[in-house]
C-alpha cells in the first residue's frame, strides 16, 4: 500500500515572530516566587528556633517574644527590644537580614507590578503591529472579514486587543482541522498560489432572485406539476425566497391545495409560455407575470431554464443572464456588473499584495452592491464576495511517515465502527433484501421517513441503541464491536492514559469481517507532527478523494478514475459526482431538469452490490454508483440528496475518542490521552470549572492566582483552550456557536496572552452562563517547529497523479 500526501495547510505566523514577543518576565517572576519561597522558609525557620529560645530561656523571653513579633510583621528596631543585648547574636543578625530581605522582595513586586502593565501594553502593542506586518493573516483577513479588516486596520484601540489576540493565535497554531483561522492564502509568489472563487451562496441567493425578475418570468417557459388527489390539486413547493446567509440555504417544502379552476387545464408534466398561461388563466401579461410568482413558489411551475448538476459558478450566471442580455436594460447592466466581477476576481488571483487586493476588493464591492440593487436584494448587501482556496497539494512528502504506515493501515480498517451512516446503509438493506431491485422513486417515501428518524437519533445521539434501526442484526452487531471499543477507553475518562494494542484492533477488526463490511482504501487522516516524533491524527474520514474533487477541479478527472479504483467499481460501472451543497438551486424548483442527477434518480433502479457491500444505482443496463462531493452533512441537503448520501456513503467520523458532550464536570476532571503506538488519537485534557478561577483578577495578583490554579492542576502552560457552557454538571455544545468552541493557544507565560483569555472567558461567562474550561494538550506544540503544518494523508493502494 502506497501513499500519497495530498493536501497541506500552514499556519500564518511562524514562530520564530511569536518568539520576538517574548520578554522573559515569567522567567523574571519565577525567579521572584523562588526567593519569596525561600524568604518564606527562612522565616518559618527562624520563628521555630525563636519559640524555642523562648522556652529554653524564660530570663529573655521577652527579648524573644518582641523579636518574633517584629519577624512576622517585617519590621525589627532592636532599640526597644527589652534586653535584646541578651538575644543570641546570630538570630539577632539572621532576623535583620530577614528584614533586609523582606524589604527588597516588597520592593522587587512593586516593581513587577510596574512591569506586569508594561509588558502588557507593550505585547499588545507588538501584537498588533505583528498582525499588521503578516501579509499571510491580512490577505486572510481581508477576503474573509472585510468588515472586521478595516477595523482592525484603520481605527485600531486597545479594546480591539482580543480580536488580535485571537486571530494570531488561532493564525500561529492548529489543534483541528476546520476550526481554526485557517491557511486561506496559498503563500506569497505566483498567482498561480491562489485560487479565488465567488462566494457561492451569494451566487445561489442571486440566482433565485433573478429567476424571478418580471423580464425573466416573461422570457421562459415552464413545465406543470402537480397531482390531483379526489378532485384537489396538490403541489409541493417552498415559502418563498429565504433570507440570505453565508452558507446553504435551509428550504422547507410545504404541500398546497390549488383552488383555481384553470390550474386544472392544464396537464402535468406541460411545458408552457407565460403568454399560455396567461390566456388560460384570461389575465393580461402583467398581471400573469405577478402571479407565475405565486405558482412557481408553491410549486405548480417549475422553470425549464437550462442548468447542469454541476457547481453554480460565476461564469455560467453570466452566460445564464446573457442569454437574456436583450430582454431589458437591467438585464444588460446586470451582465456588465457580472463581467466586472469575474474581471476583478482575475486580477486578484494574479497578486498578494495586500494593499492591491484592498483596492481591487473595494471596486468588487461597488459593483455586488449594483448587482444586488438590480435584482431587488432585500437587507444588508454581502461584505465579503470571494473565497480563496484553503488548500494547497502537496509536490512531495514533507512529513516523513514511513515508520507509521503499519500503523495508519491497521487504524484504518477499523473505522468503519465509527461511521454511522453505515448503519443506516445496513438496516437499510436488511429492510429492502428481498424486493431489490426496486425502482428508486418508488422507495423515497420510505427513505424520507428513515432519514428523518436516523437524523433525529442516531446523528444526533451517536448511537442505534433505541431506535428502530438497531432491529437489524448487522447493526446491532455492529453497535456492539462499538462498545466493545468504547469499553477500552473507560479508564481515560478517569484521567488515565489508554495505550491500544494491536489485539484490540485485531478483534475489532475480525468482527467488521464477519459483517463482511471493509473499510475503503480511500480513508484518509489529518495528521500533524509532534516535538517528540508522534503523529496526532486530528480526524478521519471517508474519502478526502471525494471532497478533494471540489478544490481541486484541474485534476478533477484524474480523481474520478482513481475513486473508479479504489472503491471497485468496475470497468462497466459509472461513476457519477454530484455537490449540491455548492451547486444545487435553492429557489422553488430545486435542481433543473436535464441532464442532472436529479433527472437520473426518476428513471433509475435501487441495487445492492454484494461484492462492495453497498447501495448502487442502475439506469438501464449500466451500473452507477453515486458520489457526494460537498462538505456539509446529509441533514443540510435536499431531501433526495440527503437521502442518496445516507445510502451510499460514509463521511466525516468521530467517536474515535471521547467526545465533549458525553463528558461531565464538578470542578474538575483529568482525561487521559488515548494512542495506538506512534499515533496519538485523543489528547491529554484537563476541565477546570470556572469557579475555580474565582479572585483571578486582570493584574499581577491575578496573574499569579492564575498560575496557582494551573499548577495546582497539572496544566501545561502551553495549551489549547476550548470553553463550553455547563448544563446539569455536563459539558454543552452550543450548535451554531461557531466562535465559543473553537480552540485557541494560550501560552500562559505571557502577561498579556493570560489577560486576553479572561477577557474572552469573562465575555463567554456573560453570554452563556456556567462554563467550563478545557485545556487540550499542545500536540503539536507550535513552538517547537517555525510553521505548524497539518496534512491529509491518505491510504489507497497505488500513487494519485495530480493534474491529470
Amino acid at each position: 500500500m502506497s501513499r500519497t500526501f495530498l493536501f497541506e495547510r500552514r499556519n500564518h505566523v511562524p514562530s520564530s515572530d511569536l518568539m520576538q514577543i517574548k520578554h522573559g518576565f515569567y522567567q523574571e517572576l519565577l525567579a521572584y516566587c523562588e526567593e519569596r519561597k525561600g524568604f518564606n522558609q527562612r522565616k518559618e525557620l527562624l520563628h521555630q528556633r525563636l519559640s524555642e529560645r523562648i522556652e529554653q530561656e524564660p530570663e529573655v523571653r521577652i527579648a524573644y517574644i518582641r523579636l518574633q513579633q517584629g519577624v512576622r510583621k517585617g519590621r525589627i528596631q532592636p532599640g526597644k527590644i527589652p534586653k535584646a543585648n541578651l538575644v543570641a547574636p546570630e538570630l539577632m543578625e539572621e532576623a535583620l537580614s530577614l528584614e533586609q530581605t523582606g524589604s527588597e522582595l516588597i520592593q522587587r513586586y512593586q516593581e513587577l507590578t510596574i512591569r506586569f502593565k508594561s509588558e502588557c501594553k507593550m505585547q499588545e502593542q507588538e501584537l498588533y503591529k505583528l498582525f499588521r506586518e503578516q501579509p499571510s493573516v491580512q490577505n486572510a483577513l481581508l477576503l474573509t472579514n472585510y468588515e472586521m479588516y478595516c477595523s482592525l486596520n484603520k481605527s485600531y484601540s486597545s479594546k480591539k486587543s482580543g480580536k488580535v489576540w485571537k486571530m494570531m493565535m488561532r493564525s500561529f497554531a492548529k489543534t483541528a482541522p476546520l476550526s481554526s483561522f485557517t491557511s486561506i492564502c496559498r503563500g506569497p509568489g505566483t498567482g498561480e498560489e491562489s485560487r479565488i472563487s465567488f462566494a457561492q451562496w451569494i451566487l445561489l441567493h442571486w440566482y433565485e432572485l433573478w429567476l424571478l425578475l418580471p423580464e425573466v418570468i416573461r422570457a421562459s417557459r415552464y413545465k406543470v406539476d402537480y397531482r390531483e388527489q379526489e378532485g384537489t390539486l396538490l403541489t409541493e413547493g417552498s415559502t418563498g425566497p429565504q433570507t440570505a446567509e453565508p452558507g446553504l440555504y435551509s428550504r422547507t417544502k410545504r404541500s398546497y391545495r390549488l383552488k383555481t379552476p384553470a390550474a386544472a387545464k392544464i396537464q402535468p408534466g406541460s411545458i408552457v409560455s407565460l403568454d399560455e398561461l396567461a390566456l388560460i388563466w384570461n389575465e393580461s401579461i402583467e398581471a400573469m407575470t405577478a402571479k407565475a410568482v405565486q405558482l412557481l413558489r408553491c410549486g405548480y411551475l417549475k422553470h425549464t431554464i437550462y442548468r447542469e448538476s454541476e457547481p453554480l459558478t460565476l461564469e455560467l450566471f453570466i452566460e445564464t443572464v446573457s442569454a437574456l442580455r436583450h430582454g431589458s436594460s437591467r438585464i444588460r447592466s446586470l451582465a456588465q456588473h457580472l463581467e466586472a466581477i469575474r474581471v476583478l476576481s482575475g486580477q486578484l488571483e494574479q497578486t498578494n499584495e495586500v494593499p492591491q487586493r484592498e483596492r481591487l476588493l473595494e471596486i468588487t464591492r461597488r459593483h455586488v452592491n449594483r448587482c444586488c440593487e438590480l435584482l431587488r436584494w432585500e437587507g444588508k448587501y454581502p461584505v465579503n464576495p470571494f473565497n480563496e482556496d484553503s488548500y494547497a497539494e502537496v509536490t512531495g512528502p514533507s512529513v516523513e511517515v514511513e515508520p507509521f504506515a503499519d500503523p495508519l493501515a491497521e487504524w484504518a480498517e477499523v473505522l468503519p465502527i465509527f461511521d454511522n451512516r453505515l448503519k443506516f446503509r445496513l438496516y437499510m438493506e436488511h429492510q429492502l433484501h428481498d424486493t431489490l431491485p426496486v425502482p428508486y422513486t418508488s422507495l423515497e417515501p420510505s427513505l424520507s421517513r428513515y432519514a428523518a428518524e436516523y437524523e433525529q437519533h442516531v446523528a444526533l445521539n451517536r448511537t442505534c441503541k433505541g431506535s428502530v434501526f438497531e432491529n437489524a442484526p448487522a447493526v446491532a452487531r455492529l453497535e456492539e464491536l462499538r462498545d466493545q471499543y468504547r469499553m477500552k477507553l473507560a479508564a481515560a475518562a478517569s484521567g488515565e492514559d489508554i495505550v491500544l494494542e494491536h489485539a484490540d484492533l485485531a478483534s475489532l477488526e475480525a468482527g467488521l469481517q464477519k459483517l463482511r463490511i471493509r473499510q475503503p482504501a480511500i480513508a484518509g487522516f489529518w495528521l500533524q507532527r509532534s516535538g517528540t516524533g508522534e503523529l496526532v491524527v486530528n480526524d478521519c474520514k471517508n474519502s478526502y478523494l471525494a471532497y478533494a474533487m471540489y478544490h481541486l477541479p484541474e485534476s478533477h478527472d484524474a480523481i474520478a478514475k482513481r475513486l473508479q479504483a479504489v472503491l471497485h467499481c468496475g470497468d462497466e460501472a459509472q461513476l457519477i459526482t454530484y455537490s449540491p451543497s455548492c451547486g444545487f438551486n435553492p429557489n422553488m424548483n430545486g435542481f433543473a431538469e436535464g441532464n442532472s442527477l436529479a433527472a437520473d434518480l426518476k428513471a433509475a433502479g435501487l441495487i445492492w452490490n454484494t461484492e462492495r457491500h453497498s447501495f448502487e444505482l442502475q439506469l438501464g443496463k449500466q451500473q452507477v454508483v453515486p458520489l457526494y462531493t460537498g462538505s456539509l452533512a446529509p441533514a443540510c441537503l435536499p431531501e433526495e440528496y440527503r437521502n442518496l448520501a445516507l445510502l451510499t456513503q460514509s463521511g466525516f467520523i468521530t467517536g474515535t475518542g471521547l467526545d465533549y458532550d458525553e463528558l461531565g464536570i464538578d470542578e474538575y476532571r483529568h482525561i487521559g490521552r488515548i494512542s495506538y503506538g506512534k499515533l496519538i488519537l485523543h489528547r491529554r485534557r484537563t476541565i477546570l470549572h470556572e469557579k475555580l478561577f474565582a479572585g483571578v483578577t486582570p493584574d499581577l495578583d491575578g496573574y499569579l492566582r492564575l498560575h496557582e490554579v494551573l499548577e495546582a492542576y497539572a496544566v501545561p502552560l502551553h495549551s489549547f483552550i476550548r470553553l463550553f457552557p455547563v448544563r446539569g454538571n455536563r459539558l454543552h455544545i452550543e450548535y451554531g456557536e461557531s466562535g465559543l468552541h473553537k480552540p485557541i493557544f494560550l501560552d500562559a507565560e505571557e502577561p498579556q496572552y493570560c489577560m486576553e483569555w479572561l477577557k474572552h472567558m469573562e465575555r463567554c461567562r456573560r453570554q452563556y452562563g456556567e462554563l467550563a474550561v478545557v485545556f487540550e494538550e499542545a500536540l503539536p506544540d507550535p513552538y517547537d517547529n517555525e510553521y505548524t503544518a497539518e496534512v491529509v494523508y491518505e491510504m489507497h493502494e497505488e500513487p494519485l497523479r495530480m493534474g491529470g
